[in-house]
Formats: C-alpha cells, structure tokens, sequence
C-alpha cells in the first residue's frame, strides 16, 4: 500500500481525482516547492554574503600591506573555487526559478516544478561533493605555503587538516543519505506520477 497522498490522489478515479482533491494537493505541493525556493534562496545569499566578506578581508588585508602578497595568491584558488561553485549551485535554482515561477495552475504542472527542484537539489548535492575533493589539494598548497612562510605551525596545519577530513566526511555522508534516503525516492515517485497521469 503507498502511504503518499500523492500517489493515493492519481490512483484514483482512474487519474482523474475530483477537483476538490487535485486542488488541496496543488496547495501542499505549491507549499512545499515555496518552501525549498526560500531555503535555497536564502542558503545561496548567505553563502555569497560569507564568501564576499572573506574575499574582502583578503584583499583588504593584502592591499593595507598586512600580508607579504603571498597570502593573497594563497587564498585566491580556493575562493575561486568557492565562487565558482556558488555560481554553478545557483544556476539551476534560477532557471528552476525562471522555468516553474508559474507553477500551480494544473497538477501535472505542479509535479513537473516538484521534479524539476528535485532535479536541482540532486545538482546541489553532486557540486559541493565534487567541489569538497577539489578543495582538499587547494587546501593541502594553502596549508603548505602558510608552514613555509611560518605564519601557521605544523601542529596548527594537522588540526585543520583533521578538521577538514572531518568535514568531508560529514557532508558526503549527509548527502549521500540525502540524496538515497530523500531525493531518490521522490524522483522516482514524481516521474512515475506523471508517467500515470500521461497514460
């Protein structure tokens, strides 16, 4: 027996729920689409929020002499990496937001903007997975020429080495379980949904 109120809504009446019905799953799904926009809209701008700040502070640091210059060329691959994966990350939220800003009217309509965010939060996840395995070699250089300019001591270098392992290891199980236990299972259960309603 499926125990989404979904599923249970096409199957019946032959796909051709009452109005009534179609109307009150339209609204949650409407809900929860508005939801992960807001979310993921409000994630996105903290994130450039934090990433522009630390990219000032770099430059500013760099510009008032703080630093030797080598600080400077230290910090920018990994911000450049930071930035590029924002831009990516974001990209298919706005056309998400671009291709499903009308969403609602019908409830194939609905499900397609479900599946669609669906679509992008899987991108989300394969991007900051991605961009962890390309952060840690940039993080491994910026580490070194920190040691060797002795502005951080090896002792401090292995804490923050064992700090970012752990952080790996936390964002790829999180969204490895995310993805399978969550993301998955709505993709499949969204695309046979519209495969119901089409047939």
């Amino acid at each position: 027996m499926n125990d989404d109120p979904l599923s249970r809504t096409f199957a019946s009446g032959a796909n051709h729920p009452a109005d009534k019905e179609k109307n009150a799953m339209i609204d949650a799904m409407m809900r929860d689409l508005i939801g992960r926009r807001h979310r993921t809209s409000w994630f996105l701008g903290a994130v450039g929020a934090v990433l522009s700040l630390v990219t000032a502070g770099a430059f500013a640091t760099s510009i008032a002499g703080q630093g030797d210059g080598a600080d400077l060329w230290t910090a920018l691959p990994p911000l450049a990496l930071c930035w590029g994966l924002l831009l990516l990350v974001g990209r298919p939220h706005r056309r998400h937001l671009r291709d499903h800003g009308a969403a609602g009217r019908t409830l194939p309509d609905s499900v397609a903007a479900m599946l669609d965010a669906n679509r992008a939060g899987r991108l989300r996840l394969l991007f900051v997975g991605g961009a962890w395995l390309v952060m840690l070699p940039l993080l491994l250089l910026a580490l070194d020429g920190l040691q060797a300019g002795g502005k951080m001591a090896p002792d401090h270098a292995g804490q923050f080495l064992a700090l970012a392992g752990g952080a790996l290891l936390l964002v790829i199980l999180g969204g490895a379980a995310h993805y399978r236990l969550n993301l998955l299972p709505e993709q499949r259960r969204l695309e046979a949904l519209l495969r119901d309603y089409a047939g």
